[in-house]
Formats: structure tokens, C-alpha cells, sequence
């Protein structure tokens, strides 16, 4: 049986796709009481590669930017993955959580914090929203 975390990593893996499906248990904004449920949601993604390519020297810059921001040392202890990514998207389809009121203009996943040391984190920006 693959786990979140393996499913996660397999995902932060995937660099060469232009078709990306996020679907599952993933905000845990609708639970005001703990915050530890999460709402399903679902999105078709189709990567725009020629503005995902722009995007890329970004992602490297990411370590550098985090050690410059003014806060406290011990903010910075942590160092998320450098194998994080910065794509643009055309969103074709919502659905769930994701779908109610205001569409979302990036997606920051995987939100697991082991994997985002691990691997870092992928931002899913959105330029065109087609879906409804």
C-alpha cells in the first residue's frame, strides 16, 4: 500500500509532465475547530512549459531568499528540499473544496512538512482558469 509521504515524493519527482491531477484530502482550512481534517479537492492541470521554463532560475534562488528574510536565526534552522519547483499552469477543471467561491492562484504542495525537507515543495501558479 503507498502512503501519503511515498505518494508525495513519487509526485515531487515528476518533473517532465505537461498533464498534472491533484486530487485528494488536501486543505485543512474548512476544520475552525483543530485544523487537522482535511477537505477533498480535486484539479486538472495542464503545464505551460514555455512559461514553466521562465519560472525555473527562480527555484534556485529559493535557499538564498530564505537565509535573507528578517527574522530570527532560529527561523531559518530548517532547510526545506532544493528540489523544489515553480510551474505555470492552465487550470481546466475544479472540483470540491477547491471550487467553492474564489479560485486559489497558485497551489504550494506537498504540505506534509517531512517531504518538504526532503524534497522541497512545488508551486502549481495558475495563469489561465478555464474551469468553473
Amino acid at each position: 500500500m503507498m502512503t501519503t509521504e511515498k505518494s508525495d515524493l513519487a509526485w515531487m519527482d515528476m518533473k517532465t509532465n505537461t498533464l498534472d491531477i491533484v486530487i485528494g484530502p488536501i486543505e485543512t482550512y474548512e476544520d475552525q475547530l483543530f485544523g487537522n481534517k482535511a477537505a477533498h479537492e480535486g484539479y486538472v492541470l495542464i503545464k505551460d512549459q514555455a512559461w514553466s521554463k521562465k519560472l525555473e532560475k527562480f527555484s534556485s534562488f529559493l535557499p538564498e531568499l530564505q537565509q535573507g528574510l528578517p527574522v530570527d536565526a532560529k527561523y531559518k534552522k530548517e532547510t526545506p528540499g532544493t528540489d523544489s519547483d515553480l510551474n505555470a499552469y492552465d487550470v481546466v477543471f475544479y472540483a470540491g473544496d477547491c471550487n467553492a467561491g474564489s479560485k486559489t492562484i497558485a497551489i504550494n504542495l506537498p504540505n506534509d512538512e517531512e517531504v518538504q525537507l526532503k524534497k522541497g515543495t512545488e508551486t502549481l501558479a495558475a495563469k489561465k482558469c478555464d474551469a468553473g
